[in-house]
């Protein structure tokens, strides 16, 4: 399913449904091509989308996050409606058979890395240190509730949706270690999540997209206008802190009073164009 919006919507968008059933737009706000899915706001600026047609994957920012379009004839079409979309905001399509091999050599910088690179002090640490610094913290039933919500069961592993979930708990336990380290309070954390569920999910976010956008945010702004922001917006911690570097403390706020203004519209409208 898609549908391209016209000119009487409030800005130019697509939505579609991917092959695992998660509802997901692409819409140009304030310049920016904005990512939203199943009505969370997960990316601010979407600088480059490729496809590789092979498979229907797409993948933004290089390495953010990816999706499938749905097989068959409706996968030409979601395909056509995002690469006019990315034409339309000036962003980079790139279209072959298969995506590119991401690289994350030594010489990145550590907001771009996977999971294995450091987030602490500027040392390197792999899954398992992220996991020993981790342990003992227990996800919240507000949390856990969540994340069994998130799961359908993996397509291409062929897992069930508890299998999914066993193997996503160990990697969200990791992400929700890095919010308690920001919000003022576990009840803020959970407040962050429940707005956002993108914070929370291995397959969406990173230790490193959480705390180097907070560093970032903490260079542009003082810590408690940098509290607000992510009160507000939680997903800029899901973004990559690379793209965040560009931008200035003016448009952070603006963007984030954006969200919290219209994240009930969000709820109560851009759903029903799903159903």
């Amino acid at each position: 399913m898609v549908c391209m919006c016209d000119s009487a919507k409030p800005a130019p968008s697509v939505e579609l449904v991917d092959i695992d059933g998660d509802e997901i737009v692409f819409s140009i706000i304030d310049t920016k091509l904005q990512m939203f899915v199943n009505g969370d706001f997960v990316c601010e600026d979407v600088d480059t989308l490729e496809y590789a047609t092979s498979d229907g994957r797409v993948r933004q920012n290089e390495g953010e996050g990816n999706f499938q379009l749905l097989e068959g004839p409706e996968r030409g079409v979601q395909a056509t409606a995002l690469r006019g979309l990315a034409e339309a905001a000036g962003i980079d399509w790139r279209e072959d058979a298969t995506l590119p091999e991401l690289d994350y050599g030594e010489e990145d910088d550590e907001e771009e890395g996977e999971w294995e690179l450091d987030v602490t002090d500027g040392e390197e640490d792999d899954l398992a240190a992220l996991l020993e610094a981790a342990e003992g913290i227990a996800l919240p039933d507000e949390v856990e509730t969540l994340l069994s919500k998130s799961t359908k069961g993996s397509f291409e592993a062929k897992l069930t949706p508890d299998e999914e979930l066993t193997q996503m708990r160990p990697g969200a336990v990791v992400l929700w270690s890095r919010l308690l380290k920001i919000y003022p309070s576990e009840a803020a954390a959970i407040a962050a999540v429940q707005r956002n569920s993108a914070l929370i999910m291995p397959y969406m976010n990173k230790p490193a997209f959480i705390d180097g956008s907070w560093r970032v945010l903490n260079e542009m702004m003082s810590e408690e206008e940098a509290l607000e922001v992510i009160t507000k917006n939680p997903g800029i911690l899901a973004c990559n802190p690379v793209g965040l570097k560009t931008t200035d403390a003016a448009t952070v706020k603006r963007a984030a009073g954006f969200v919290n203004g219209v994240e009930g519209v969000f709820d109560a409208t851009w759903r029903k164009l799903f159903k």
